[in-house]
């Protein structure tokens, strides 16, 4: 996959059998099982380090709220059943706050 179609399509999804192959660095990532779907940071330490503050699971409380997601106890991840809704619900709360970076230029888009 090229840098440019990472940043449009590329996400940190994993499951029981298989961890994800990321060009960029994310600051939000999901696993999706048969138990559930978790949301979770992957990368937000990095990425701030070298550019902006990311989107992160503390700040995006009211988006999963908004999805029904609930918060895991004593945890930073937030979890929902395994349904096709919540699958797309998912994707879209990744598609719009997952923060994305290129970890050899440092940038946060492709330019």
């Amino acid at each position: 996959m090229e840098l440019k179609e990472a940043f449009k399509s590329e996400f940190y999804i994993s499951t029981d059998s298989k961890q994800p192959d990321c060009k960029l660095w994310h600051s939000i990532g999901a696993h999706i099982s048969k138990d559930g779907i978790t949301i979770f940071n992957v990368n937000t330490d990095l990425i701030a380090t070298y550019g902006p503050l990311p989107f992160c699971v503390e700040t995006l409380k009211g988006v999963f709220k908004s999805f029904n997601f609930k918060r895991v106890k004593g945890e930073n991840k937030w979890t929902i059943n395994s349904t096709i809704q919540n699958y797309d619900a998912t994707l879209k709360i990744l598609e719009n706050f997952d923060t994305k970076m290129d970890p050899e230029t440092k940038k946060t888009r492709y330019e």
